[in-house]
């Protein structure tokens, strides 16, 4: 036991022979042993050396050897090293709760030194002393044990700005990283690329509307502009060959039906929009094609075998609540000249429209990695040549037994602004289409389907915006509801495909 009747034996005097002493000196020595006891935990372990041998308190000690093994007294030395106070920091509410237990043994302590001494009240206040000292020695490992690891335990307390600079300092390293291993010109046609995809897209979306609300009727019209710019890839194809010094990608059976399968899809999309821009306002049927992040993500994992993970799927489940959002509010946004069964066909055909963009994307990709390569952007120009001009045959058969050649003509005359801007929206719309399919299949040439997913994805705040501001589109409060969570989705999306660890990937 650790009582301070042995404090006398210790000092040399035996305890039949000495009585014992004034609880004041009693707890005097105590509190020193405690004190120095506490001061222990702020000392460097090389300090054990630097024992005051004159201190009374080394009596008071050995005497608990028994009860908490390998302590030492020391004597403690002022430390300059500023990091300590970072790793006293996380010890610092212990040390108080372990002196407020401190009070209330000391409280029991001095029940038990009355006149009429309690040799069991003794005993359990002595356990209580001891038991004490032994927190205050656990808290002196953790203390040495976070000084051993080193500065890391400083963020103990607060990791959150640690993993954020990790974070920030790994995105850093990889973009670095990435735009080292491509030379500048990849980075400079991926640029215009870009841009051309961000503009041309919501353009052609818009002259779409346009077309429709000015007074035209056909579904295949607009399917047919949407192809018929083909000979502007093929314009920039020809002198390519010269400049870069290659020759045209000898044709198979295989790279021949994938471009007859590309071209019959890309026709069936384009028709598909249509029917979505003549029943929807052209910030609606945005969004909704926005749902070909979706498709493409899913085509994407299941043809190319792209990865997948917590991030992306949590995107497609926050972009798919949008769709229902707006699905709900279908009331707010609707043109007086449609009905209820012409905005539900336009609804749907849009959606179908976005899961064949999706496919079509994907697909494209495969292409690349499996029948042309990544050798060159004149496979780029190549493919688009032969999709857009496969796709235009096959909408212009449809166009020619719809009759709608012979209605063009009519159009013209009914179109608001007459002729002149009957062929303007025609001509842009030629232009604006394959501007963007151009710079959506070069993005995904020069680097991913991802990165084609995300840059047709950004086109949806753009169009919506330019929709109300330029064609004065309804806005209600669940569309702008339905453009924030599709937005939210887009970041989650593109901090999926950034983050540089994907354990998550399935």
């Amino acid at each position: 036991m650790y009582r301070f009747r042995e404090m006398a034996e210790i000092d040399g005097t035996p305890s039949s022979e000495q009585p014992l002493l004034p609880i004041s000196d009693m707890f005097q020595k105590f509190t020193l042993a405690f004190k120095t006891k506490t001061y222990e935990l702020f000392t460097e372990e090389d300090d054990y050396a630097a024992v005051d041998s004159d201190c009374d308190v080394t009596l008071l000690l050995d005497s608990a050897e028994e009860f908490i093994p390998h302590q030492k007294v020391v004597v403690i030395k002022p430390n300059s090293d500023n990091s300590d106070a970072e790793l006293i920091r996380p010890l610092i509410p212990s040390l108080f709760a372990t002196l407020s237990s401190f009070e209330a043994s000391y409280l029991q302590f001095q029940a038990a030194h009355v006149p009429d001494i309690d040799q069991a009240a003794l005993e359990e206040a002595d356990k209580s002393i001891v038991s004490i000292l032994q927190k205050l020695t656990e808290l002196q490992n953790l203390y040495r044990e976070s000084k051993r690891k080193g500065p890391e335990f400083s963020d103990m307390e607060d990791p959150k700005p640690k993993m954020f600079r990790e974070k920030l300092e790994a995105y850093k390293a990889m973009a670095l990283n990435t735009f080292n291993t491509k030379p500048i010109s990849h980075w400079i046609l991926l640029a215009l690329s870009s841009g051309a995809m961000l503009v041309a897209f919501p353009a052609s979306s818009l002259l779409s509307r346009v077309y429709y609300s000015d007074g035209g009727e056909s579904k295949w019209i607009i399917s047919w502009v949407a192809v018929a710019g083909w000979p502007i890839p093929a314009l920039v194809l020809i002198p390519t060959y010269f400049v870069l010094g290659v020759s045209p990608t000898p044709l198979n059976l295989k790279l021949v039906a994938s471009y007859i399968v590309l071209g019959f899809l890309s026709a069936a999309d384009n028709l598909m929009y249509a029917y979505g821009y003549a029943y929807l306002p052209a910030s609606t049927a945005s969004l909704l094609g926005s749902t070909s992040l979706i498709f493409s993500t899913l085509f994407g994992c299941l043809l190319v075998k792209n990865k997948i993970n917590a991030s992306i799927i949590n995107a497609i489940v926050i972009i798919t609540a949008a769709m229902v959002i707006i699905a709900l509010d279908s009331d707010s946004d609707r043109y007086g000249n449609v009905t209820d069964r012409q905005y539900a066909m336009g609804f749907i055909w849009n959606v179908l429209g976005s899961m064949l963009h999706g496919l079509i994307f994907a697909l494209s990709e495969l292409v690349f990695v499996r029948l042309l390569g990544r050798s060159s952007f004149h496979v780029v120009l190549e493919q688009q040549v032969m999709v857009s001009l496969l796709g235009f045959a096959f909408t212009t058969v449809g166009l020619v037994i719809n009759n709608d050649f012979q209605n063009m003509a009519s159009e013209a005359k009914s179109f608001k602004g007459g002729r002149s801007a009957y062929l303007s929206v025609l001509i842009w719309g030629v232009v604006t289409f394959q501007l963007g399919i151009l710079g959506a299949t070069a993005a995904l040439f020069l680097a991913s389907t991802v990165l084609a997913g995300v840059l047709n994805s950004i086109r949806v705040p753009l169009t919506s915006i330019a929709a109300v501001l330029i064609l004065h589109d309804p806005m209600s409060g669940f569309k702008i509801l339905s453009l924030i969570v599709t937005f939210w989705g887009f970041a989650s999306y593109i901090y999926g495909n950034c983050t540089p660890e994907k354990d998550s990937s399935l």
